[in-house]
């Protein structure tokens, strides 16, 4: 099945492509207001395009150093943006998966087969609905792949937990001993909140929150699943979920990546 079949209604959202000169304070204030995960820069006929991404622009933010803080949020964007997969509405969903498993992020950016220019960023979270209508299927349960739950002290400096969350493409971190996690939103609020981002030493507050402990930020306590849940059922509750994600009775968890991708990857999911 093409991927406009799937979304009839993708277009009706299409999302805003900004230049590349724009700078990178305009585009946390949008990745803030709109909730996105990514912002696309400037695309091409070809397979990838460039975005600026809210988890990658944390990182960098710990790479650069508070030092470096002021003039990374004033430069263009196009400087802290990173490859971002496009396919057409023409392509089948099965491309679309491909496209999220290129950059391990969960989204790509359809694009209008008569113009590459104009479409909009579909994620795993698009995908969940694709069960309730049978257009994805599968037979496999929760259990079958569910992940470890990953968790690091609450004394961890945001600075180190947010270096771990980037280089294994975790969205989220759970507290050790707790059930409750933060996620990378959550810390990209803190840190990118007006606050900072106007106030009058942003380098300082910077360097004063990347200190700070990961215990202080809000945390998040998933809804509970039963491990022996089938994933179509699981992809209803995930839609509406907290922060994206499940925990099942044997503390593992559930993420939209689990319940598409890992059946996708090993062959037990049928689409179309």
């Amino acid at each position: 099945m093409k991927i406009k079949e799937a979304f009839p209604g993708n277009f009706e959202r299409s999302s805003p492509i900004v230049r590349p000169e724009t700078t990178l304070l305009t585009i946390l204030y949008l990745l803030r207001m709109k909730g996105a995960d990514v912002v696309p820069v400037t695309l091409m006929r070809q397979a990838t395009g460039r975005g600026v991404y809210g988890c990658s622009v944390l990182f960098k933010t710990t790479q650069t150093g508070p030092a470096g803080f002021a003039n990374l949020i004033r430069s263009p964007c196009l400087n802290a943006s990173d490859e971002l997969s496009l396919v057409s509405e023409e392509d089948e969903i099965d491309a679309l998966l491909h496209a999220f498993k290129l950059k391990r992020l969960g989204f790509a950016f359809v694009h209008k087969a008569d113009d590459p220019t104009k479409g909009s960023i579909l994620s795993l979270s698009d995908v969940l609905s694709l069960f309730h209508s049978k257009t994805i299927r599968t037979g496999m349960t929760v259990e079958d792949v569910s992940s470890p739950i990953v968790s690091l002290p609450g004394e961890t400096t945001l600075h180190d937990a947010l270096g771990l969350m980037y280089r294994h493409s975790y969205r989220r971190i759970f507290l050790s001993g707790e059930d409750g996690c933060v996620f990378d939103r959550q810390i990209m609020d803190r840190i990118f909140s007006p606050l900072v981002l106007e106030g009058p030493d942003p380098e300082q507050m910077c360097r004063d929150l990347l200190a700070r402990p990961l215990s202080e930020i809000e945390k998040t306590t998933p809804h509970a699943i039963d491990i022996k849940t089938p994933l179509p059922t699981a992809a209803a509750k995930l839609a509406n979920a907290k922060g994206g994600c499940l925990m099942t009775d044997q503390h593992t968890l559930v993420t939209p990546w689990d319940a598409v991708m890992k059946p996708w990857l090993s062959g037990e999911l049928k689409v179309g």
